[in-house]
């Protein structure tokens, strides 16, 4: 399971290593790069704290997971937790013309536990069995500057594969979202079941779910 995070992470710096590389190239005049280049990756330790602050950031209070959730989901289904990295890039320092690499920046994250279970309960999403064969999303969260950039749901397709190398028992990935998400979900490949029977927060969730099985 190491070996394979590992691969991914490797994977992932050298494609942004290349793609830094051309647009360099393309620059004229050491001008800032078009757009920030973004990759993904597991999740690491020294994630998290940034991690706490975007779910606070992006759910209301009635509805973020705790720290304490979002520690043992890290620690306990770290092969379900995958992360955003806004890559450091060329700008330009006008006042010397000199190229300046600004710092890598987590702008979101996916993660998820196991379950035995074929549905979505609170009990199902309250525990982790990491021999589950049904995936429960608990957050997709990107950074609000970050966001209506297409990046969510990059993030979901890529996760999706992420899941089928890191924990290829799982058959199939459930989550529940607003009405107003559906359509993001179904972009990614996901399909609406219907009225989530869950009760979390005062406004009514969605079931979407998406079958890993080859050939559904």
């Amino acid at each position: 399971m190491a070996m394979i995070a590992e691969i991914l992470y490797c994977w992932a710096k050298y494609e942004n290593w290349r793609e830094r590389r051309r647009q360099r190239k393309a620059m004229q005049g050491y001008e800032a790069a078009s757009q920030d280049l973004v990759f993904f990756r597991p999740v690491e330790q020294n994630d998290l704290n940034s991690i706490k602050k975007l779910e606070a950031a992006g759910y209301p209070e009635d509805e973020a997971a705790s720290p304490q959730a979002l520690d043992f989901r890290a620690s306990e289904a770290s092969n379900l937790f995958m992360v955003a990295v806004s890559s450091g890039y060329i700008t330009a320092e006008h006042s010397s013309r000199l190229p300046k690499h600004q710092p890598d920046v987590l702008v979101g994250y996916i993660c998820g536990t196991l379950t035995a279970a074929d549905n979505l309960t609170h009990e199902s999403m309250s525990t982790h069995d990491a021999e589950g064969h049904t995936l429960c999303i608990h957050s997709v969260c990107v950074a609000a500057e970050y966001q209506r950039k297409g990046i969510a749901s990059r993030m979901l397709k890529a996760y999706l594969q992420f899941v089928q190398q890191s924990c290829p028992q799982v058959c199939s990935v459930q989550l529940m979202c607003k009405k107003n998400l559906i359509s993001l979900y179904e972009s990614a490949g996901f399909t609406l079941k219907g009225r989530s029977s869950v009760v979390h927060g005062k406004d009514q969730w969605y079931d979407l779910q998406v079958s890993l099985l080859k050939g559904l």
